[in-house]
């Protein structure tokens, strides 16, 4: 009900002096009372931008704060960072991480990041936090809180496919958590690279990873960059098709930086193998709920 507070266009071609005023345009409505908070122009198609453009867009970032809404820019390419450069226009980095006491700080009118897919995350979560009036600290290490949160998200995530009685419910969860080990994550942790052996598969309790498609970027100042194809968060699992068909992993999963780290459960082909032999209906449940991601891991 609140999806019409987050606004995205997609940008095409090149963007100068005739073309500028159809932007303008299409973004006025949007920055009047009553429009969107968070307005996301995602470049990804845009070849380069003229001088008039670069302006335009600058106006448009300060409208957009005195109106108290952000314009996030992303998918910029080489030539429009340089075009950015050449009239002395720095964008702000939009600041990922958020917290409950940011709902009311947020970043007001222009900036930037560079991942299309991390500009629509943290939107949403600006957007679920400014309903919210505090938000708890991940817990770290063990103890119940975290045992908590392990069945609670197996729960969460499986429930769709497992017995509609709360109680038989609880006793299943509990049940395949077994078939699980807890691993922590440090900020900035590689958990697998593309190309490696798939030997095991993780389950996001909390914090945040980015999984990255290999060599889709274009060069930008000689070197090559990855891009950012999934933010996996609480309740996502990822990994799982290499390691059930016994090939290599085709995206890298990085935890982010910008968090304590993460909580998540992991399974290897051995442990899902003993799930499937000795519990086979909830082996059938984690599997129904895997096949829901297969075509975001493999797209």
């Amino acid at each position: 009900r609140m999806g019409h507070r987050i606004h995205v266009l997609h940008l095409e071609g090149y963007i100068m002096f005739g073309s500028s005023p159809q932007l303008v345009d299409a973004l006025r409505p949007l920055l009047e009372p009553g429009g969107p908070a968070w307005i996301v122009l995602n470049f990804n198609g845009v070849r380069g931008l003229d001088y008039s453009a670069v302006c335009d867009l600058v106006a448009l970032g300060r409208r957009a704060g005195l109106a108290d809404k952000q314009l996030v820019v992303t998918e910029l390419s080489s030539g429009s960072m340089d075009a950015l450069v050449r009239v002395r226009v720095t964008l702000p980095e939009l600041e990922l991480e958020l917290a409950a006491s940011d709902a009311g700080t947020r970043m007001r009118g222009l900036c930037y990041t560079a991942h299309y897919t991390q500009a629509l995350k943290y939107c949403e979560d600006a957007l679920l936090l400014s309903f919210s009036p505090a938000q708890a600290a991940l817990p770290k290490g063990d103890g119940p809180e975290l045992d908590d949160l392990e069945l609670s998200m197996l729960g969460d995530t499986l429930g769709t496919y497992l017995n509609a009685d709360p109680q038989r419910r609880s006793e299943e969860v509990m049940c395949i958590r077994k078939f699980f080990s807890r691993v922590q994550f440090a900020p900035q942790t590689t958990v697998w690279k593309a190309g490696d052996a798939a030997t095991f598969m993780i389950g996001v309790v909390t914090g945040r990873m980015h999984h990255f498609q290999p060599h889709t970027a274009a060069a930008r100042n000689g070197a090559w960059e990855q891009r950012l194809s999934e933010v996996v968060s609480t309740g996502n699992f990822v990994g799982y098709n290499a390691l059930l068909t016994h090939s290599t992993q085709v995206q890298t999963l990085v935890v982010t930086a910008d968090g304590p780290g993460s909580n998540a459960l992991s399974m290897d082909f051995r442990s899902f193998q003993d799930l499937i032999e000795t519990e086979p209906v909830l082996g059938v449940a984690l599997l129904r709920s895997m096949v829901r991601r297969s075509a975001v891991e493999h797209r």
